[in-house]
């Protein structure tokens, strides 16, 4: 599912799903409320889209709106980058942490799966401060790649800049708050990034994200570690063949030369990956990405 999906294009998946076996998910589309997306089905709520809209002071008359016919309301179908923007903004504008306990308490007893991506929100924040430093891994990156992260910089619209890069960094900090009593309320959460999205590397920003897990919202490096191991087997329902280390489990590992129990960071620590039961060494995978690089 995608953010602007119409709301009978999306119900027509999700009821030939149900009839085909079919799990979904992905992001709620903008007409979509999060009650209509988990009475549906969808497995997966990915970015944290549409969920702090049942907060909202305005909830109400945004549900309303969502069953409209109306196709210029600019909150919804615009299309354009600006759409999310709204949305964060409407989210954060009109937030009521007094209906924060009945939102976690709707999505623990549901069959829906948070993958919030917050190395990606971090991502767009990052690229328009002047300091920031890419990790070295960006030479990893194909040049278009690179070349699409580079803010494009207007100098007649600077000020709208600042107040675009204001909505997210509030809607992020707004975030913080709430995933933190998400992760108290056994609300489940799947680690993911969102390739090719500013600053997002395929297998670098996974560690990023959990070390925003520990670090930002207070998770154990324990319950960070499982959202990319052993819930993603639940979620997946194939934790009898993956997602932990046991006796007739597939061998796919990475063994570390540091214990990530004792700091999350020392995911980063990789000795060797085990993939499909052989064995590759620190070596062998280096020199790999070395020859990407040149």
């Amino acid at each position: 599912m995608y953010s602007f999906l119409e709301r009978d294009v999306y119900f027509a998946i999700a009821d030939e799903c149900k009839i085909q076996g079919i799990p979904f998910g992905g992001h709620i589309p903008f007409r979509i409320s999060l009650e209509e997306a988990i009475n549906a089905g969808q497995i997966s709520l990915e970015h944290f889209f549409g969920i702090l809209e049942f907060c909202s002071t305005e909830k109400e008359f945004l549900y309303s709106a969502m069953k409209s016919k109306e196709k210029n309301d600019t909150i919804f179908d615009a299309r354009k980058y600006s759409t999310f923007l709204n949305r964060m903004k409407f989210e954060t504008e009109t937030f009521d942490k007094l209906k924060l306990p009945e939102l976690i308490a709707l999505l623990s007893r549901s069959n829906s799966w948070l993958c919030p991506t917050l190395v990606a929100t971090e991502g767009f924040i990052n690229r328009w401060k002047p300091d920031y430093k890419p990790i070295d891994e960006i030479k990893y990156m194909p040049e278009f790649t690179v070349d699409n992260w580079k803010p494009k910089v207007d100098t007649t619209k600077t000020d709208l800049q600042k107040r675009y890069t204001q909505i997210e960094i509030d809607w992020y900090d707004l975030t913080t708050t709430v995933l933190r009593e998400m992760k108290d309320g056994n609300v489940k959460f799947l680690a993911g990034t969102d390739f090719p999205n500013p600053h997002c590397y395929p297998g670098y920003s996974l560690h990023e994200e959990l070390r925003l897990f520990v670090e930002k919202f207070g998770f154990t490096p324990l319950e960070a570690l499982q959202t990319a191991t052993f819930n993603p087997a639940v979620f997946l329902e194939i934790d009898k063949e993956l997602g932990s280390v046991e006796v007739n489990k597939k061998a796919n590992l990475l063994l570390l030369g540091s214990n990530p129990l004792e700091n999350i960071n020392n995911t980063k620590n990789i000795n060797a990956v085990i993939l499909r039961g052989k064995f590759y060494s620190k070596t062998a995978f280096k020199d790999s990405l070395e020859l990407k690089a040149r």
